[in-house]
C-alpha cells in the first residue's frame, strides 16, 4: 500500500514523540503503525518502537523525503 510522504512523516513524528515519552518514563503512548493499527508502547517494548521508527524513516527516504540521520556518513569534498 503506497502512502504519501506527509502521512509517513506525521506517523514518524508521532512515533518519535512516543519514543521520547517512553525514554523519559512518561505514560504509555499510543501511535498508529504503518498498517493503521493502534499500538501502545511502554518501556517494555521500546525496541518495537525503535523498529517502527526505522521502518518509517526508510519508507520516507524511498519516497524521496529527507534521508535518515542514522544512515552512513558521507565524505564531502
Amino acid at each position: 500500500m503506497a502512502q504519501d510522504l506527509a502521512t509517513l512523516q506525521a506517523r514518524l513524528d508521532a512515533a518519535l514523540e512516543a519514543q521520547a515519552n517512553v525514554a523519559m518514563g512518561g505514560q504509555p503512548r499510543v501511535v498508529q503503525d504503518q498498517n493503521g493499527e493502534r499500538v501502545e508502547f511502554t518501556a517494555g517494548n521500546a525496541l518495537a518502537l525503535a523498529k517502527l521508527i526505522l521502518i518509517l524513516q526508510q519508507q520516507i527516504s524511498a519516497l524521496g523525503g529527507p534521508a535518515s540521520p542514522l544512515g552512513p556518513m558521507r565524505t564531502i569534498l
